[in-house]
C-alpha cells in the first residue's frame, strides 16, 4: 500500500512473480488475500502473466484451487534430481510420481506455462543422474526448463552444512553433467537459451530469443519488457532506468519497518551513464550470446581488450564479422564475456 501510493500513473501491471520460495507456504487462504491486496491496489494489464515458484511436495487440492482462483497462468517447480539416493543425500524427497501429480494438478486448472529447475553438481551425482533428470522433464512436458551448477554457501545457507565438500562433483564432472543435460534436452527439439536455460521452439522465450527480444533481469531470462521490476518482500530487489534497492534481507527487519509505516529499503545503488551503458552490453551478451564491437564504447573496448584476447585465445570467444561471439565450446562461459 506505501509503494502504490508513491507510484505515479502507470501503464498497469504486466506480469507478478511469487518467488522468492515457495509462496505456497502462506496456504490457501494466504495466496487468496495477497492476491486480492495486489490487485487492489494496482491496475493489472489484460493478460497479465501470474507466476509462481512452487514446491511439488506442497500441492493438494486446497492450494490447487487457490492457484486457480488468483489466476496463475505459468508455475515453476524445483525438481532438482529425480534419483532417490541424490534427494536423500540434499534432504529433498521428491518421488517422480509427485512431481507428475502436480503438473497434472496445474494443467488442469488452466495453467499453461510449466517451468522446471534442475540442478547439476549436487552430493552423489553423475552424469548419468542428471541424463535421467532432464528425460524426466522431458516426458512431462516442461514448457521451459533451467539447468544450474549447485552452489555451495553453508555460510549464506544453513540448511547446505549437512553437505560434505568431498562428496560433491568436481570442476569436471560438472561440466561433464551441464553439456550432458544440454544434450539431452537439445536432441529432444528443445531451444538452447542464454547461458542455462531451454524452451520448446513454440515457447515465447524461444520466439524472443530468436528476435532479439529476450531480456535478463534479476528474476533471469524473460519476456518481461517493462522497465520497472518492483521487489516487495524481505531481500527483493528493485530495478528502475535510474537505478537498483534492495528490501532488508532480515525477514524481522522487514517486517519491523513495514509494521512501522516505512519503506523496508536497506540499501540502493543510484546508476551512472557508464553503469546503464555497461548493463545495456552485458544484457545483449547474456541473451544474444555476443555484440557487435561497434556497438562497444572505445574506452571500455581498450579496457577489455587483453582479457576478450585471452578468451579468443582459448577458443571460447570468436570474432566473425565485426560481432563478438561465444563458440558453442564458450557458452559455458558466457559470464566471463
Amino acid at each position: 500500500a506505501m509503494v502504490a501510493a508513491l507510484l505515479p500513473g502507470h501503464g498497469g501491471v504486466a506480469a507478478l512473480h511469487l518467488g522468492g520460495g515457495t509462496p505456497t507456504a502462506l496456504g490457501a487462504e494466504g495466496l487468496r488475500r495477497i492476491a486480492a491486496a495486489l490487485r487492489g491496489l494496482f491496475a493489472f494489464r489484460t493478460g497479465a502473466e501470474v507466476a509462481a515458484e512452487l514446491d511439488p511436495r506442497t500441492l493438494g487440492d486446497d492450494l490447487l484451487a487457490a492457484l486457480a482462483d488468483i489466476g496463475l497462468t505459468r508455475a515453476s517447480l524445483g525438481v532438482q534430481d529425480v534419483t532417490p539416493a541424490v534427494q536423500e543425500r540434499i534432504g529433498r524427497i521428491q518421488p517422480k510420481a509427485q512431481v507428475e501429480a502436480a503438473v497434472r494438478g496445474l494443467r488442469a486448472i488452466g495453467v499453461g506455462g510449466i517451468n522446471m529447475d534442475l540442478i547439476y553438481g549436487l552430493p552423489g551425482q553423475g552424469v548419468a543422474e542428471v541424463e535421467d533428470s532432464a528425460r524426466f522433464a522431458l516426458d512431462c512436458g516442461a514448457d521451459r526448463l533451467a539447468v544450474f551448477g549447485y552452489a555451495h554457501v553453508p555460510w549464506m545457507k544453513p540448511h547446505q552444512k549437512g553437505i560434505r565438500v568431498d562428496d560433491l562433483p568436481d570442476a569436471a564432472l560438472r561440466m561433464r553433467q551441464a553439456e550432458a543435460a544440454a544434450r539431452v534436452l537439445t536432441d529432444a527439439g528443445y531451444v538452447a537459451i542464454g547461458l542455462d536455460h531451454f524452451a520448446k521452439p513454440g515457447d515465447a522465450m524461444a520466439i524472443a530469443a530468436a528476435t532479439g527480444a529476450l531480456r535478463r533481469n534479476f528474476q533471469g531470462y524473460t519476456t518481461d519488457t517493462a522497465p520497472y521490476l518492483i521487489g516487495f518482500g524481505a531481500s527483493a530487489i528493485g530495478a528502475t532506468p535510474q537505478g537498483y534497492v534492495q528490501n532488508a534481507p532480515e525477514e524481522k527487519a522487514w517486517l519491523a519497518a513495514v509494521e512501522a509505516g516505512r519503506l523496508p529499503t536497506a540499501r540502493g545503488l543510484a546508476l551512472t551513464a557508464e553503469d546503464r551503458t555497461r548493463a545495456r552490453l552485458i544484457e545483449r551478451v547474456m541473451c544474444e550470446g555476443g555484440i557487435p564491437e561497434a556497438d562497444i564504447p572505445a574506452d571500455i573496448l581498450a579496457g577489455s581488450r587483453d582479457r576478450l584476447g585471452d578468451l579468443a585465445a582459448d577458443g571460447l570467444v570468436a570474432r566473425r564479422d565485426g560481432r563478438l561471439t561465444m563458440t558453442p565450446e564458450g557458452r559455458p562461459f558466457l559470464r566471463h564475456l
